[in-house]
């Protein structure tokens, strides 16, 4: 009888271990691991199910793209961008706590898989913290955002042009005006003509090196011609 008990006690626990094993739940990113799921006076959620699923698909994933071991994630909801960044080792995810709005031509953000900080470019939104066309930049810091720099995006932007060298055209829209103050229109018109043609990559070069600069683009290099014609600027009217 003692055997009995002994071996009906043993197949009972086997049983348990067997039902534990087959139960246990794979470890993944679920609401208590996102720090903050919400945004002050936002209607974003950082911990609906939509959100959950694709920090565990990242999760899957396992490939960083910042500060090393990390993922920096950006979502479109509405007409805003929200950020993350999901630390693929401890398995949290800190949420960002501002939205950008995107503007045209402008990269929004920028970053590295080796550096811990990024910048966000356009219209910075944080409730009593907002900027328009700025280049907003943090040092991501254990959960923690840690505020760098802010720039006008304008004065970005105009300091760029003033490197840009202005170039002569042989023909420019106004040209036949300018002409006329000092000349006849037969004599306008005839130079107008001249120059209204298509120019070699040789005649370029002459009137302005930097045209072959521009003209070396893969982009332009691409479209395999030989010749270029200038068109005159059609204002509206």
């Amino acid at each position: 009888m003692k055997n009995t008990s002994v071996s009906s006690t043993m197949l009972i626990v086997l049983s348990i271990l067997g039902c534990s094993s087959n139960t246990s739940i794979a470890k993944g990113i679920n609401k208590i691991d996102v720090k903050d799921c919400s945004i002050d006076y936002d209607e974003v959620d950082f911990c609906s199910k939509e959100r959950l699923k694709d920090y565990n698909n990242i999760l899957k994933n396992k490939v960083s793209n910042f500060d090393k071991n990390k993922f920096l994630m950006n979502f479109k909801e509405k007409n805003y961008l929200y950020f993350a960044v999901i630390d693929l080792e401890k398995l949290k995810v800190f949420t960002f706590p501002a939205s950008l709005s995107v503007m045209s031509n402008i990269k929004p953000i920028e970053f590295s898989s080796d550096s811990n900080s990024f910048c966000l470019n356009g219209n910075f939104n944080q409730y009593q913290n907002s900027y328009r066309a700025v280049k907003t930049c943090y040092t991501y810091n254990n959960g923690s955002f840690d505020f760098k720099s802010r720039v006008e995006l304008d004065k970005d932007i105009n300091n760029s042009n003033n490197v840009i060298k202005k170039l002569n055209l042989p023909i420019s829209s106004d040209f036949f005006s300018k002409c006329r103050e000092k000349n006849s229109a037969k004599k306008c018109t005839q130079l107008e003509n001249s120059n209204n043609r298509a120019y070699s990559f040789s005649e370029l070069e002459k009137i302005s090196p930097d045209f072959i600069n521009v003209l070396n683009d893969t982009k332009v290099d691409s479209l395999n011609v030989n010749t270029f014609r200038f068109l005159p600027q059609f204002k509206d009217s």
